[in-house]
C-alpha cells in the first residue's frame, strides 16, 4: 500500500459490503424536462431512483426515474439553478441503486441468458399474474381482487437547498431551495384503484452587489392521478388526473385522462386527452389542448431464449389555444437478447402552409438507433442521432433563431467501449462526431477507474476529455476519489478544463474542487451534503448544497 493510502485509511474504516452501487448512463433523448436514459429494468432501476448527470464542465443536475422499460428510462429533471443546461444528448451520469437490487436484475439476467433447446410451444398462465408488491403476502395478493384488499398507503417526503456565490467581478448569492411530499395508496377508496400525489414548493432568491434583491416562490405539482385496471383482473387501464403517459411517456405529462386496453397476444393499444403542461418551473396548463392513440406489440421473451422484440407507434394532435398545432407520428422498435439491446424511435411531423419555416410535408424531427452490448469483461455502445427544432405554438424551452427552424439540424455519432483489464482495473473509451447546419466537432473521452488502488474498498476513477462545441471548445480532466466510509460515503472530485472560444479567440482555465457526503439511515432517510468551489479566471463561485429525504 502506499503512503497516500495509508493517510487515506483511518481507524474507522471496516470492510464492508457497499449497500449501494453506481451505475453510469448516458442520455438517449431530450423533450423538455424529461429525459431517456439507456438503462433500465434489466439494471435494477426502478420509478422514484435518482439521476445525476455530468456535464463536462458545467454543473451538476439531478432528475428522479418516472417510467421504467426492459432497457430504457424516463426521468424528470428537476429545477435547477442553472435553468436546462447539462441535459443534451449524449450526456454522461449516474444512478445510485441498492446493491441488493442491482443483485437481484444480475440474477434475473443470468438466467435468461442460459442456453438450451427451445420448448415446441411457450409455456403460459391461464392468466397473466400482475406484479405484485413485495410489501405484502403472495398468495393475499394473487387470490383476492383488488378491491376486496386492505387500503397501503407509502410515499416520500424531501427537502433540498443550492446556496452559490460569486466574489470574481462583483458579490453576489443565490438561493435555490425545495421541499416536497409524494403520496401513493392502493385500493384508497374501496374500488381497487391507486392514487399518486406529488407537490413540491420551490423558492429562488438572488442578491447582488448594486442591485435590489429578487425573490420567487413557486408551488409546482408533480402528479395528482387516480388509476384503476391493468392486472389480471382488469386488463383495461383507465388514470385520470395529472401523470406520465403510460402508453408512450414520450408523449409526456398530461392533465386528463389516458384508456388502454390489453389483448390476448400481449399487445396493448390506448387513446388518451387532455392539456399539456408547459415545460417551466410551474408546469402551467390550459394553454395546450392533446388528442393521442397509441399500439404496442411484442413476441419472444420464453425462459430459456430470452430473445425478445417490442414495436410500437403513437399519433398526437395538438392545439394551442384553439389553433392546430402539431401533428406527430412516434416510431419505435426494440430487439434485445441477453444483455445485447439494439433500440430505434423517429419522430416525425407533419407540416403544412401555415407552419412558418417549414415546407409542407413530412419531416423527422427526431431519430435515432442505438446498439448497446455487455459480455463479462467488456461491452459497448454504438449510436447514431438526428434531431431538428420542431415548429410549434406552444411554449419550448431554449432560445434560438428562427432561421434554425428552417434550417438547422444536428448529426450526432458515437462510440462507447469499456473494458476490463483486472479484476479491479476498467478502462473506457468514448469517441463521437457531430455536424450541424453550419459547424462540426468531435469529442473524445478516455478514463479509467481502480477499486484498492489507494487502499482496499476505495475507488479512484481519472478521465481526460477534449470536447469540441458550436461555440466554445473544452479540455479538461476529471479526477473522483471516494473515501473510507466514516457516518456515509464520501467522494472527492476535481476538475479542470480550459475553455476557447472558437469566435473571439478568448480561452480560459476553470477548475472546480468538489467534496460530496451521503447516508442512508435504516429508518428510511437518505441524506447528502456538496460543498464546491468552481475558480479560475474571472470565477470565484463557492456552492453548498444539501438534499435530504425519507421514504415510509
Amino acid at each position: 500500500m502506499s503512503w497516500l493510502g495509508l493517510l487515506l485509511t483511518p481507524v474507522l474504516c471496516v470492510d464492508q459490503e457497499p449497500a449501494w452501487e453506481r451505475v453510469e448512463v448516458r442520455v438517449l433523448s431530450v423533450q423538455g424536462q424529461l429525459v431517456q436514459i439507456d438503462r433500465g429494468r434489466e439494471a435494477g432501476v426502478e420509478p422514484g431512483d435518482r439521476l445525476r448527470l455530468q456535464p463536462l464542465g458545467q454543473s451538476e443536475r439531478f432528475g428522479r426515474v418516472q417510467s421504467v422499460a426492459e432497457r430504457t428510462a424516463w426521468v424528470l429533471m428537476l429545477p435547477g439553478p442553472e435553468g436546462e443546461a447539462g441535459m443534451d444528448i449524449g450526456t454522461g451520469g449516474e444512478l445510485e441503486l441498492p446493491a441488493e437490487r442491482r443483485r437481484a436484475a444480475a440474477s434475473e439476467s443470468d438466467f435468461r441468458d442460459r442456453s438450451g433447446p427451445l420448448p415446441e410451444t411457450e409455456p403460459r398462465w391461464a392468466d397473466p399474474v400482475e406484479p405484485t408488491d413485495s410489501s405484502r403476502p403472495l398468495l393475499e395478493q394473487l387470490g383476492t381482487r383488488p378491491e376486496e384488499r386492505a387500503s397501503l398507503w407509502r410515499g416520500r417526503t424531501w427537502m433540498s437547498s443550492y446556496l452559490s456565490a460569486e466574489r470574481a467581478l462583483r458579490d453576489s448569492h443565490s438561493l435555490f431551495a425545495r421541499a416536497g411530499l409524494e403520496l401513493e395508496g392502493d385500493n384508497p377508496f374501496g374500488y381497487g384503484g391507486a392514487l399518486q400525489l406529488r407537490a413540491e414548493f420551490d423558492y429562488r432568491a438572488y442578491d447582488a452587489e448594486g442591485d435590489p434583491a429578487e425573490s420567487e416562490p413557486a408551488v409546482r405539482l408533480e402528479r395528482a392521478s387516480y388509476r384503476r385496471g391493468g392486472q389480471r383482473f382488469e386488463t383495461r387501464r383507465l388514470e385520470v388526473g395529472r401523470f406520465l403517459q403510460h402508453g408512450f411517456p414520450e408523449l409526456g405529462l398530461l392533465d386528463g385522462m389516458e384508456l388502454q386496453w390489453g389483448r390476448e397476444d400481449g399487445a396493448r393499444v390506448g387513446v388518451s386527452a387532455g392539456w399539456l403542461p408547459e415545460a417551466t418551473q410551474e408546469l402551467t396548463t390550459g394553454n395546450d389542448f392533446q388528442l393521442a392513440a397509441f399500439y404496442r406489440g411484442s413476441a419472444g421473451g420464453t425462459a430459456l431464449a430470452d430473445t425478445r422484440w417490442h414495436w410500437g407507434a403513437a399519433v398526437q394532435q395538438t392545439w394551442h389555444d384553439g389553433t392546430p398545432d402539431r401533428s406527430l407520428l412516434l416510431l419505435q422498435s426494440s430487439w434485445s437478447r441477453g444483455t445485447t439491446a439494439w433500440r430505434n424511435a423517429a419522430w416525425i411531423d407533419y407540416y403544412d402552409a401555415d407552419d412558418l419555416g417549414k415546407d409542407t410535408g413530412l419531416e423527422p424531427t427526431l431519430a435515432y438507433s442505438m446498439l448497446h452490448w455487455s459480455l463479462d469483461r467488456s461491452g459497448g455502445s454504438v449510436g447514431v442521432r438526428h434531431w431538428r427544432y420542431p415548429q410549434l405554438l406552444r411554449f419550448q424551452a431554449g432560445n434560438f433563431i428562427l432561421l434554425d427552424l428552417f434550417e438547422d439540424h444536428t448529426t450526432r455519432a458515437d462510440v462507447s467501449l469499456w473494458w476490463r483489464v483486472r479484476s479491479r482495473t476498467r478502462i473506457r473509451v468514448r469517441v463521437d462526431h457531430w455536424q450541424s447546419r453550419e459547424r462540426d466537432g468531435s469529442g473524445l473521452e478516455l478514463g479509467s477507474s481502480w477499486v484498492d488502488l489507494l487502499s482496499p474498498g476505495l475507488t479512484t476513477s481519472l478521465s481526460a476529455f477534449r470536447h469540441e462545441g458550436a461555440f466554445t471548445d473544452a479540455t479538461g480532466v476529471r479526477l473522483d476519489q471516494s473515501l473510507p466510509p466514516w457516518a456515509g460515503h464520501w467522494q472527492l472530485h476535481f476538475e479542470t478544463v480550459r475553455f476557447e472560444e472558437n469566435d473571439h479567440g478568448h480561452d480560459a482555465l476553470e477548475h472546480e474542487l468538489r467534496a460530496r457526503w451521503s447516508n442512508r439511515l435504516e429508518a428510511g432517510w437518505s441524506l447528502s451534503a456538496d460543498l464546491g468551489w468552481r475558480y479560475g479566471e474571472e470565477q470565484n463561485n463557492p456552492t453548498l448544497s444539501f438534499f435530504a429525504s425519507r421514504s415510509f
